[in-house]
């Protein structure tokens, strides 16, 4: 059971995510903020890790863990917590650096800043949103 992370930046609206059911590598086609135009308006996905055993995740800010259609699975992670996600069955789990584990029944996960702070994926910084997905594998 593997992971993918995609990194997300741009213009990003604050509604649900859309990807597919399941992630064969391809990301769902990048979309403009309602009302924006221009090259600064663009979203731009960069695919972070495919076939990862977990992913851990921080920000600098406050941050929340949100599923795929845009429910709030952890709104309020607070600056420098860490959380690791861990393909699960069909699923993901989510630990957070005390112990407290969230199973997610949703395929993918989004983390966001809630304050416009940086988050953080393999000790590297982005900005915009993360997208992390189980694959076909599990």
């Amino acid at each position: 059971m593997t992971l993918a992370a995609v990194a997300c930046s741009g213009a990003v609206a604050r509604r649900p995510v859309r990807t597919p059911a399941t992630f064969s590598g391809d990301v769902a086609p990048a979309t403009r903020a309602k009302g924006e135009r221009g090259a600064s308006a663009r979203i731009v996905r960069i695919a972070l890790a495919r076939g990862a055993a977990d992913a851990r995740l921080a920000g600098d800010g406050e941050w929340g863990l949100y599923a795929g259609d845009g429910a709030v699975l952890a709104g309020a992670v607070r600056a420098g917590e860490t959380w690791t996600l861990a393909a699960d069955g069909r699923g993901l789990v989510a630990r957070d650096g005390k112990g407290i584990v969230l199973p997610i029944r949703a395929g993918s996960v989004v983390a966001r800043s809630r304050d416009g702070g940086v988050l953080s994926f393999a000790g590297r910084r982005w900005r915009g949103e993360l997208w992390i997905a189980a694959d076909e594998e599990g």
